[in-house]
């Protein structure tokens, strides 16, 4: 579709993904009106953004096919630096809506998402916390085996949920 989502807006920060063909995340910075498209590799999709009051930008990057190398990846929003995948989604699994990231009394971010299984036919699943979110180490990618012999790259426990992840509630 050739469509916009709006996402999250916070002190600082307003976002957006816009389709057309594949997604692309916006972040407009409220105080000085500059608009950011956050670049990403060819062939791929960037949706859900989420932005910190510190300046960076949470994410999700995938290929077209549903479950297929679904990442949660951070990145500053002044592309001082380069992307950082903090989370890989197992395979066959793919992000349903959106990102939410909440500062906690703690004062480290805790980054809730949803997923559902793409052999689902009624896509339902459940959400999931990464707590500590901006501490969180960049993973590794490596090539994992996806069923019918195709291969995405992964983190290095491509069939279970990394640790920090877990259910919500």
């Amino acid at each position: 579709c050739a469509c916009i989502f709006p996402e999250t807006v916070n002190e600082s920060y307003a976002t957006w993904t816009r389709c057309e063909g594949r997604c692309n995340v916006f972040v407009h910075e409220i105080e000085t009106g500059l608009t950011t498209k956050i670049p990403k590799p060819a062939g791929t999709s960037q949706l859900a953004a989420a932005p910190t009051e510190d300046g960076q930008v949470y994410f999700v990057r995938s290929s077209d096919a549903c479950g297929a190398d679904v990442q949660i990846v951070r990145r500053p929003i002044d592309l001082s630096s380069g992307a950082e995948m903090i989370h890989q989604f197992p395979a066959g699994w793919d992000m349903r809506w959106k990102l939410y990231l909440v500062h906690g009394l703690d004062g480290h971010d805790d980054l809730y998402y949803d997923r559902a299984s793409c052999m689902d036919s009624r896509f339902r699943g459940n959400i999931y916390v990464l707590r500590d979110v901006d501490l969180a180490e960049p993973l590794a990618p490596v090539t994992s085996p996806l069923p019918g012999g195709a291969t995405t790259a992964g983190h290095r426990q491509p069939w279970s949920t990394p640790t920090g992840a877990m259910p919500f509630g």
